[in-house]
């Protein structure tokens, strides 16, 4: 345990290169797959108390028709919707087919009609639905710049922060310096980790000056904090990233082993190249392109 502070000098660290296997943020598949448990639950219930209730077990599985068609049509949106309701439809109709021929078909003409239109009306509603939910968290994951566990920003933040600082540095001839933070969370749980990311990132927020920008993003084995410090040469990085380093190390205290790593540009121009892949990489994890097919 302790702090390691390593200079673009001593080479670059080995965690860099580390495997990339941590948990991503919410995406639409996995909010997706919550609303899907959460409905088919629901229809279950209700489809039990229905057979508990002894209803007629036609409409019971009528009910029960209502499961395939939702998972349909949160995958397959309004065109699959709608066909998945047709087809819930006639499966209904094959199931009244002993009692049309034993009564006819006028006494069930309006419960079929009724039928229909719920299967058809909840396959092209909900598949809208599903739509519209998929947009609006695509374009939210598209904008989405901050770490949902400590508030600051994230890896994609990263990229943009050190492009954005390497560009004014090269037009006007000046220095910036990336320091960064892994941090090994050690014997805390689930409830104490949340509790303590939320601390991180007020510490570090009121660590920094209001130019720096500080991030947060998971390598898939450790927390890395990052933070871009404009204008500033390796001296003054090293300086900020020790004061820091101390102040992290005594915020979370005996659960964490740190190792600090100091980049200044341009004088460790390849260092920074292969840290902001390293980013790049995360990025591409934390925030994948859409599948068009899903």
């Amino acid at each position: 345990m302790g702090t390691k502070i390593v200079t673009p000098e001593a080479g670059t660290p080995s965690w860099l290169c580390s495997s990339l296997v941590a948990e991503r943020q919410a995406t639409y598949e996995q909010s997706r797959g919550l609303i899907m448990a959460t409905g088919l639950v629901v229809l279950l219930a209700v489809a039990t108390i229905m057979f508990v209730r002894r209803v007629d077990p036609v409409e019971v599985v009528a009910t029960l028709l209502f499961l395939p068609l939702f998972v349909v049509f949160l995958i397959g949106g309004v065109r699959w919707g709608v066909v998945a309701g047709f087809t819930a439809a006639l499966a209904y109709v094959l199931l009244r087919v002993p009692a049309i021929e034993a009564v006819g078909i006028e006494r069930f003409a309006g419960l079929i009609a009724t039928r229909t239109a719920g299967f058809v009306a909840f396959g092209a509603i909900g598949g809208w639905a599903g739509e519209q939910l998929r947009a609006s968290i695509t374009k939210l994951e598209l904008y989405d710049y901050i770490d949902d566990e400590t508030s600051l920003h994230n890896s994609r933040a990263v990229i943009e922060a050190i492009d954005l600082e390497r560009s004014r540095a090269d037009r006007y001839h000046e220095v910036f310096s990336v320091v960064s933070y892994r941090m090994q969370l050690v014997g805390i749980d689930r409830r104490e980790r949340a509790a303590l990311m939320i601390k991180l990132g007020a510490t570090i927020e009121s660590g920094k000056r209001i130019v720096d920008a500080a991030m947060h993003a998971r390598d898939g084995t450790a927390d890395v904090v990052v933070v871009v410090l404009p204008e500033t040469g390796n001296e003054g990085a090293r300086t900020f990233s020790a004061k820091l380093a101390g102040v992290l190390t005594a915020t979370v205290g005996e659960h964490v082993e740190l190792d600090a790593t100091v980049i200044t540009y341009p004088e460790a121009s390849e260092e920074l190249g292969r840290f902001v892949d390293t980013f790049g990489t995360i990025v591409a994890r934390d925030f994948p392109e859409p599948s068009p097919t899903s």
